[in-house]
């Protein structure tokens, strides 16, 4: 299935204004009201300056690529990018018992994602045309039947 939405960012506070406003624009034209359009945009940003703050650890940074899938009242969102794993990456595997402590401002954005999203889950792989990891943070938000679909 293709996305609905892609964006491909640079890792700052800038892109994740312009990939909010994309994902406030995707929820006004899809008729989702305003308080779950602001707790979407809310887990996003946690995420994406998560791994914003990981990736600028590298001397040349990569690009952080978000891509959005309407499913029948869910929403799913993928934040992928191919810089260092973050300390809190352990914590979002599936069926992971560490918890996750509130120590930045970054974990705190993942805690209140997590504490929102109906899954936050992380998982790494290797690919070998990137010729390295790629890191998918995995978010899901079922919006009820009150909430249209495509």
């Amino acid at each position: 299935m293709l996305p609905h939405a892609v964006w491909i960012m640079p890792p700052n506070r800038a892109s994740v204004r312009m990939v909010n406003a994309g994902l406030d624009a995707f929820c006004i034209l899809n008729g989702f009201d305003e308080n779950h359009s602001r707790r979407i945009q809310v887990c996003l940003e946690g995420v994406f300056m998560y791994c914003a703050r990981n990736i600028m650890t590298q001397a040349d940074p990569h690009d952080i690529e978000v891509r959005l899938y309407w499913r029948t009242n869910r929403l799913e969102m993928f934040v992928e990018h191919h810089g260092p794993r973050g300390e809190w990456d352990d914590c979002l595997r599936r069926n992971s018992h560490v918890p996750l402590r509130r120590t930045s401002f970054e974990a705190m954005g993942l805690f209140i994602a997590r504490e929102i999203l109906d899954e936050l889950t992380f998982e790494a792989r290797y690919d070998i045309a990137a010729g390295g990891e790629v890191l998918t943070y995995g978010l899901v938000h079922s919006l009820g039947d009150e909430m249209p679909s495509s």
